[in-house]
């Protein structure tokens, strides 16, 4: 094994993990094939701005690691997301620091700073984890889990379930049989505000969408109960899975017992 080999490999992995589509006027959707440890894959988006780009997380790292918003109103915290929010040369026109990570970028450095945005979106769940110590909560995708794996004898964190193109994707959790062979797949769907339930709606689609898995073995468990989802956005992923809520379990349960013996 060569340096030069070794970086053709790791250049070829990225390559055939990264995904970028056309988002919104003129912009790009981009998942990368790095996770926190949720089993939540970094998506950003890239959207021409003030002659450049601004490239953003549009909110979901701070979505997925404090769902129910008692991080963000600790003082220390907020001090801390500051500096943390604003990776790279730190200017974002019309900037003010809210739930995004976020930097603007000329053409020329692009590529650099969607990198150090992605690395700032995975810097953060060590700053989440220390603040969220004393508050006693877990993250979305943890809370789904944890749901799953209540009634489900074997569960896989982070599964993998492939695509029709024969790529792999990663989703929240995995119900497999007693040969560890996939039987339903779960992802989970989080957001406070309307743009972070469009991404976590966009992110369960485009997965589910491509998915080799029949449509009864793909699960979506939406945070929350059914009131506080926009219809358009449920009836758009039931289209390519079954959702069902977390705040009524049991519908949880009853759908992963299908396919278990419980």
């Amino acid at each position: 094994m060569s340096g030069s080999v070794l970086r053709s490999q790791l250049l070829g992995y990225f390559n055939d993990e990264v995904s970028v589509e056309p988002y919104g006027d003129g912009g790009f959707l981009i998942w990368m094939p790095l996770f926190h440890s949720s089993g939540d894959g970094v998506s950003l988006t890239v959207r021409p701005e003030s002659g450049g780009w601004l490239v953003s997380d549009d909110g979901t790292t701070l979505a997925a690691l404090d769902p129910f918003g008692e991080l963000s109103e600790r003082d220390r915290f907020q001090e801390s997301w500051g500096r943390l929010a604003r990776p790279g040369n730190g200017h974002v026109p019309a900037d003010s620091v809210g739930p995004e990570i976020a930097a603007w970028a000329p053409a020329s450095d692009l590529a650099g700073v969607v990198f150090r945005v992605l690395e700032a979106s995975l810097r953060a769940e060590g700053l989440a984890y220390c603040a969220s110590k004393s508050v006693g909560r877990s993250d979305a995708s943890s809370m789904v889990y944890q749901a799953v794996a209540d009634v489900a004898p074997r569960v896989q964190r982070n599964a993998k379930i492939t695509m029709r193109s024969g790529r792999t994707r990663q989703v929240t959790a995995g119900v497999m049989d007693e040969h560890d062979q996939l039987r339903v797949a779960v992802q989970a769907m989080t957001g406070r505000t309307r743009e972070l339930r469009n991404r976590s709606h966009d992110t369960a689609y485009s997965i589910f969408g491509t998915s080799r898995l029949p449509r009864e073995r793909r699960l979506v468990v939406a945070v929350g109960s059914h009131s506080m989802w926009e219809s358009f956005l449920i009836a758009e992923v039931e289209e390519v899975a079954v959702v069902r809520f977390l705040d009524d379990p049991d519908s949880v349960y009853r759908e992963i017992g299908k396919f278990v013996d419980l």
